[in-house]
């Protein structure tokens, strides 16, 4: 089986399905495109300020858009979410906190924009099934293909 980065949103794309819903409820629609667009961004940002894939990551986001696209980067990446793990995504204004440092999360994004992260060709053994089980609620719907309603 491919990485579960590449079943929940790169098979839709190449598949043909770009511009289908892939998330409803957000200030607008977000397409399959535009959802694997922003993850990926996200993660080439992250892993350009020195995340290793593999690593552990804090993510304290609300529920919405920015919770789905912090998931999907944390997948590409194979990053492990523990409480207290450094980085952390999150605040108010939404920033990622990397050790002293904080960064804009709109500021990650566009730098990851130039060199975003591909999926991985497969997960580490028992990967799929950990992120499944804690982020099922936004994971499910996009593996089958239909749309996580915020």
């Amino acid at each position: 089986m491919s990485s579960l980065a590449f079943e929940a949103l790169d098979r839709h794309v190449v598949g043909g399905r770009a511009d289908d819903l892939a998330v409803a409820g957000a200030a607008r629609p977000v397409t399959y495109a535009r959802l694997l667009e922003t993850s990926a961004a996200l993660a080439g940002g992250l892993r350009l300020l020195g995340v290793e894939p593999g690593g552990s990551v804090d993510l304290r986001l609300e529920p919405g858009l920015e919770q789905v696209v912090a998931v999907l980067a944390v997948v590409r990446l194979h990053l492990e979410v523990e409480d207290g793990a450094d980085p952390r995504l999150g605040g108010d204004p939404l920033r990622v906190h990397l050790g002293a440092d904080e960064y804009e999360w709109a500021t990650v994004l566009k730098a990851g924009a130039n060199d975003p992260a591909g999926s991985a060709e497969r997960d580490p053994e028992g990967y799929a099934d950990r992120m499944r089980t804690r982020f099922g609620h936004l994971l499910d719907p996009l593996l089958g293909g239909g749309t996580v309603t915020l």
